[in-house]
């Protein structure tokens, strides 16, 4: 598997489809008054780019008819441009794309972070039985009430 496949490297294809929203959104402003052809092509870059990653999110929620924050940011978008508002629709394309790569780069951090936890974490116990005798035992056979001794500094050795 490509490391960039992986959900931890997730957020950066989708963090280059904001920047170039981002870049044909302003470049769609900047010629709004002198090529307006030029101009909207650049806002339908922007449109693309920033709506790609938020168009599939939503079709995947229509199929089992959810509807949430992401399909009223993808009606505003055609609601924006009906009214001539196109650099306001690439602008909130833009900060929706960026914030959902932020997500995507916050939660693979989240992610890989517990993975190390858990990878540290102990695999055995030392559980403490009615008559005070000790007894090392995996941690997947404990159940709740049981008493263990923990000692200060005893982690898993790192692998």
């Amino acid at each position: 598997m490509n490391p960039a496949d992986s959900p931890v490297h997730a957020w950066k294809p989708m963090a280059a489809r904001s920047a170039v929203c981002l870049v044909a959104g302003v470049l769609g402003w900047v010629l709004a008054g002198r090529w307006p052809t030029v101009s909207t092509a650049a806002f339908m870059v922007a449109f693309l780019a920033g709506g790609w990653d938020l168009a599939r999110e939503v079709w995947t929620d229509l199929r089992i008819l959810r509807f949430d924050t992401h399909f009223l940011m993808l009606l505003v978008v055609p609601g924006s441009v009906a009214v001539g508002a196109l650099g306001e629709a690439a602008l909130l394309l833009f900060l929706f794309s960026a914030s959902s790569a932020m997500e995507s780069f916050a939660a693979g951090r989240t992610r890989r972070e517990i993975d190390a936890l858990m990878r540290r974490a102990p695999k055995t116990a030392v559980l403490l039985e009615k008559e005070g005798a000790e007894r090392r035992v995996p941690v997947e056979s404990l159940k709740p009430g049981d008493i263990l001794r923990v000692t200060a500094g005893e982690l898993a050795p790192v692998a």
